[in-house]
């Protein structure tokens, strides 16, 4: 099942719609929670596979924000069911994006806000030159809505977020039977984690008069950096694609120290730091018009 631009374009938001919702276009994907960011395909566990251009995207920490920006998708494809060999890994379903490339030769502005304090702002410009394509973007969102509402009033306390996310793509042709490919991105986000007020605090600190629920100050930041690039080589019905990945990920949750020990009984400060290396091998020869061996690893 593929989404395009054209599809994109026609949901509410456009491509300012979070990649996760739009990935809840397509049959059989359902959310686990607005809070977790996974997704259940056809009633699996997490188990998803992303791909950036046919390149096996390496596994991050997971955390409230998304990686990728929906301004880079020009098409998204999910992959489910029985799957070739070649996507095993992950077996629940593949998620494959290609990514806009550089033959629009222009670039956008725009600007989308609304309710919850939502404003967000995106740039993107692609070109060519010689034998290259390019493509940059960047995006910035502001909203008072981050995660979820944990009250049933119309304004959420203390639910306010700052994601920026950046994103570059290049490709060069070497000759007719060589071309080169490279893709980087970063996404940094911060996070209020939402309060529920008036609740009784079952602890008690000597000296320290306990708070209200509604003011207490849990954080959360993320941060991913992620490249990818491909040699990709054809001739004679035979064709190669070599392709490195690098992925270094960080969620570091900060606890209001005093009121977690009164509401929680704990106050843990928790950083996770992952750095991933990959390296991608895919290989085919079309013997004839009915047959073709494929391997890789």
């Amino acid at each position: 099942y593929t989404v395009d631009q054209q599809a994109i374009e026609s949901l509410p938001q456009g491509a300012d719609t979070s990649l996760d919702k739009v990935l809840l276009q397509m049959p059989g994907v359902a959310e686990d929670s607005a809070a977790s960011g996974l997704l259940h395909i056809r009633g699996e566990h997490a188990n998803v596979q992303y791909r950036l251009n046919g390149i096996l995207l390496p596994e991050g920490i997971v955390g409230l924000g998304d990686t990728l920006d929906t301004h880079i998708i020009e098409s998204a494809t999910l992959l489910d069911g029985v799957l070739p060999a070649q996507y095993g890994f992950r077996t629940a379903g593949v998620v494959d994006i290609d990514t806009k490339t550089g033959f629009e030769d222009g670039g956008s502005i725009s600007v989308m806000g609304g309710s919850k304090g939502t404003l967000q702002s995106s740039i993107d410009y692609a070109g060519t030159t010689d034998n290259a394509n390019y493509f940059v973007s960047a995006t910035h969102l502001s909203s008072d809505l981050g995660i979820e509402n944990t009250t049933h009033a119309a304004s959420a306390l203390h639910d306010h977020t700052e994601q920026n996310k950046q994103f570059g793509y290049v490709d060069y042709m070497i000759n007719p039977y060589q071309r080169l490919e490279m893709a980087a991105g970063d996404a940094i986000s911060y996070f209020q984690i939402p309060d529920n007020p008036n609740q009784a605090a079952p602890y008690s600190i000597t000296g320290f008069n306990t708070p209200n629920s509604a003011d207490l100050n849990e954080r959360q930041f993320e941060s991913n950096q992620f490249l990818t690039a491909a040699w990709q080589g054809s001739n004679d019905g035979v064709t190669v694609q070599l392709a490195p990945s690098f992925l270094s990920s960080e969620t570091h949750f900060r606890p209001d120290v005093n009121g977690d020990l009164l509401y929680n009984s704990i106050a843990s400060d928790v950083q996770y730091k992952d750095l991933v290396t990959g390296l991608q091998s895919d290989n085919s020869w079309r013997i004839n018009a009915e047959h073709t061996l494929r391997g890789g690893f």
